[in-house]
């Protein structure tokens, strides 16, 4: 697991890229409590069990699964962010609710 456990405000561009390319990979990355409550701040989230999905789509899946960056954790267990389809864990009800779609 890639982990940016010390990421904080001070960064390259170049670190940046890296961080978002893991998150994007669909692989569970470890974050800093920064990085999640930027991402938290960005937009308006969907909120969801144990975390929030971003509210910007990344990509569609080859299945056609909407694939949105899902932030999650606490100050125990650390904090994490992995790309994940939209439909495992929002259902499309809550997302019309929202005007998410």
């Amino acid at each position: 697991m890639k982990s940016f456990k010390e990421f904080g405000e001070e960064h390259t561009e170049e670190q940046w890229k890296e961080m978002i390319k893991a998150i994007d990979s669909g692989e569970e990355v470890e974050i800093s409590e920064w990085i999640y409550f930027y991402f938290l701040e960005v937009l308006p989230p969907i909120y969801c069990k144990g975390g929030f999905l971003l509210q910007e789509a990344v990509k569609f899946s080859d299945e056609g699964s909407v694939m949105r960056n899902r932030f999650y954790g606490n100050p125990k267990t650390g904090y994490f962010a992995q790309q994940v389809k939209t439909e495992d864990y929002v259902d499309r009800k809550t997302l019309i609710d929202g005007d998410f779609i």
